[in-house]
């Protein structure tokens, strides 16, 4: 069993979210233009708001403005990072996979299936999913409501690797992504999708004698 965050980890999905949170913030609050940059891609929309402003009702409208926006128009600029596609269809073969991640399940259903790896999947766990409030609660759930082994949890956050610590699974931080752990003793590396697969594929040959 290996679980994947999507954005910063399979999904490339920096220039869409950043043209709908452009555009929302734009329109409703165009002083804090200046303050928007990839670095903050990763939490639910709401709580990325929290790091500029206070406003609650203001990071409610831009919220509501940003979903509209990407789910109809920012989603189709996404792109899987490179060796993505290969290195899922090779794993899945021999494992069970699965995707915990703090888009909504609207938006990441339509993004896995454009980019057709939607397939790849037993379950896609996301932020709205029932009883769910973060990372750990969606790695809990897929624990509970599976028995195969937890090989791996692969994310590019802190929120990824605290899922992983909580629930006892081995983590793989992807450097590449774009969030940020900065103390990394002890945690495993992969500075490519590839790289991050290679180790994953090794894992499971290991594990299943293959």
């Amino acid at each position: 069993m290996y679980i994947f965050d999507l954005d910063g980890t399979l999904l490339d999905s920096q220039e869409g979210v950043l043209y709908s949170l452009q555009f929302s913030i734009g329109k409703h609050a165009p002083d804090y233009l200046p303050l928007i940059h990839k670095g903050l891609i990763g939490p639910p929309i709401s709580v990325l708001l929290k790091k500029i402003t206070s406003d609650e009702n203001l990071i409610k409208t831009i919220s509501t403005e940003f979903r509209s926006h990407y789910d109809n128009v920012g989603y189709l600029k996404t792109k899987l990072f490179i060796g993505v596609y290969d290195g899922l269809k090779e794993l899945s073969k021999n494992s069970k996979l699965f995707v915990a991640t703090n888009k909504p399940w609207k938006s990441s259903q339509k993004i896995l299936s454009m980019l057709k790896i939607d397939i790849f999947f037993d379950a896609i766990i996301t932020i709205d999913s029932e009883g769910i409030e973060n990372k750990s609660d969606m790695a809990s759930n897929i624990l509970l409501t599976n028995d195969s082994k937890p090989c791996a949890l692969v994310g590019d956050s802190i929120d990824d690797f605290e899922a992983a610590k909580n629930n006892t699974i081995y983590f793989i931080y992807c450097s590449y992504g774009y969030g940020l752990i900065q103390d990394t003793k002890g945690i495993e590396i992969a500075s490519s999708a590839k790289q991050m697969f290679t180790s994953l594929l090794t894992m499971q040959r290991i594990s299943k004698g293959i």
